[in-house]
């Protein structure tokens, strides 16, 4: 970029000026009206002669249009790929292609910029960019991927929304992200809300199945005396240390899903299910042995690791099935692949 705050142009020979920013700090970049025209039915639009920039096109004039709201560097990488300039940025950070899915969705261009969309996306998922693919990044990318209309990259965002996003990342958490942003608008009403309300009730069937197999070892002995309140106090610690995490029930909302599965697979791979004289595991209870409570346990895992390993159909979604008992969060899928079972 020039000092002046002139871009290298799209296009050198372009009949047009677009200008980002307030006017002291504004960036201006010549592109052509033809291409903006055939690319954009807003542009297409404004260039008629019904438009003062129209008017200025047909008198041969160097037109300069504002547009202060637009995010500058989406905009000109827009305009670069638009005009096929062969420095184009291939790998702009996930930041810019946010506001580049919101801009292409305003001005109807997103089909032309999909190939490069999907290009980005499956090497950003793929780690070629070495950027870590944390949970509010995939809140971002499922926006993105539904925006350019990628099945693909979008079954995978929900699935890593599913697995790594806790409680805090959901609308009725506003710590993590500014849900407020405008990328999320183009993203169904209510669409966050429905995997918040799905991931919720996984929490509460994990809650209620741990809980149900932990409860008889609490109240193990009843504690009517002091000397007994107190070993039904050491028998509640030692369960909760033994479980690392997975018990109280409140503990297990401070981890995300994935992570409890994880919690569920050392659990039941260890000593907690065996009797031992120098600890105190989890015994035999009534007609239950320890080899029962560890299948049940391993039962639950599976379970849930079902429930969270699939994310969900984009085509189910554009078509309002949003809940999971109406999203079809179809498997049939391969990388590349033009068609989905649906």
């Amino acid at each position: 970029m020039a000092e002046d705050g002139t871009w290298d142009p799209a296009d050198p020979d372009g009949d047009l000026i677009l200008s980002f920013g307030a006017d002291k700090d504004s960036k201006d970049l010549q592109v052509s009206s033809k291409v903006l025209s055939l690319a954009s039915p807003v542009f297409a639009a404004m260039f008629t002669p019904h438009f003062k920039e129209g008017n200025a096109l047909l008198e041969g004039r160097l037109p300069r249009i504002l547009l202060p709201d637009d995010d500058p560097d989406a905009m000109r990488w827009i305009s670069y790929c638009l005009h096929h300039r062969k420095d184009l940025d291939l790998e702009p950070p996930v930041t810019i292609w946010m506001h580049v899915a919101v801009l292409s969705d305003k001005y109807f261009c997103s089909n032309l910029i999909k190939p490069w969309a999907q290009m980005w996306m499956q090497n950003w998922r793929s780690g070629v960019y070495n950027t870590p693919n944390a949970p509010e990044s995939e809140l971002i990318v499922a926006y993105i991927s539904y925006a350019f209309d990628d099945i693909i990259q979008f079954w995978h965002s929900t699935r890593e929304i599913f697995r790594h996003c806790t409680a805090e990342y959901f609308p009725g958490n506003k710590t993590i992200l500014d849900f407020s942003h405008i990328g999320y608008e183009i993203l169904p009403p209510d669409f966050l809300d429905h995997l918040g309300i799905f991931q919720q009730r996984i929490y509460k069937e994990l809650e209620n199945s741990i809980d149900e197999i932990i409860d008889p070892y609490v109240r193990l002995y009843e504690p009517y005396e002091m000397y007994e309140r107190d070993w039904a106090e050491v028998r509640r610690c030692n369960i909760q240390r033994e479980l690392r995490g997975l018990w109280p029930p409140e503990q297990l909302q401070k981890h995300d899903l994935a992570s409890i599965c994880q919690k569920i697979e050392k659990v039941t791979s260890s000593s907690v299910f065996e009797l031992e004289d120098h600890k105190l595991a989890l015994p035999a209870f009534g007609n239950w042995k320890a080899s029962d409570h560890k299948e049940q346990f391993q039962r639950i895992g599976r379970a849930t690791q079902g429930q969270i390993d699939r994310g969900l159909c984009l085509q189910c979604v554009k078509a309002g099935r949003m809940s999971m008992e109406d999203n079809c969060r179809s498997e049939q899928y391969e990388w590349g692949s033009s068609s989905w079972a649906c």
